[in-house]
């Protein structure tokens, strides 16, 4: 199983990519900002093609396990220069802390970007991932950082809200 990310906008805080599973429109992936030099919590993981592993220790294996029954979180695997990077909960750029926040609504204010029905989208995340491991099939991401021709620029106003539910 193959999942790509592709950039849709970015800004110095945050950045929002479109998330495809074997060339499928998923949903989106919300990640922190772009830095020359990284800051810890803060700087996103750089382009490339990272296998996924199950993650079956830590507080989001120990609070997802509780709260979804989850055997594993997904863990991307030798991040240069990044360690326990996984896809996760989260709304803001504040909850990524480097890691791959999933949502099925991208929304932009102005000031910050967000990401909604995150809880939804990460179940049906889990549930594909696992089904493929299951299948004893690896599961990679390509995170491209190569701008869409049509993009917004970086820095420029984005539109107002996106949302993936009538295309999942």
């Amino acid at each position: 199983m193959l999942l790509k990310t592709t950039i849709i906008h970015e800004t110095h805080v945050a950045t929002v990519s479109i998330l495809e599973i074997d060339g499928v429109f998923f949903g989106f992936i919300l990640e922190d900002g772009f830095r020359e030099n990284k800051v810890p919590g803060e700087t996103r993981i750089p382009g490339g093609r990272y296998r996924i592993l199950p993650r079956t220790e830590g507080k989001f294996y120990t609070k997802y396990k509780s709260r979804f029954k989850h055997r594993f979180v997904p863990h991307l695997q030798d991040v240069p220069g990044f360690t326990f990077i996984l896809m996760h909960i989260g709304n803001g750029p504040d909850d990524s802390r480097g890691c791959l926040l999933v949502g099925r609504q991208w929304i932009y204010t102005g000031n910050s970007h967000c990401i909604g029905n995150s809880s939804e989208a990460y179940q049906r995340l889990y549930e594909t991932i696992e089904g493929a491991l299951l299948r004893k099939e690896e599961v990679w991401i390509v995170v491209d950082r190569t701008p869409m021709k049509d993009r917004i620029s970086v820095g420029q106003p984005a539109p107002a809200a996106h949302t993936a539910a009538t295309i999942l």
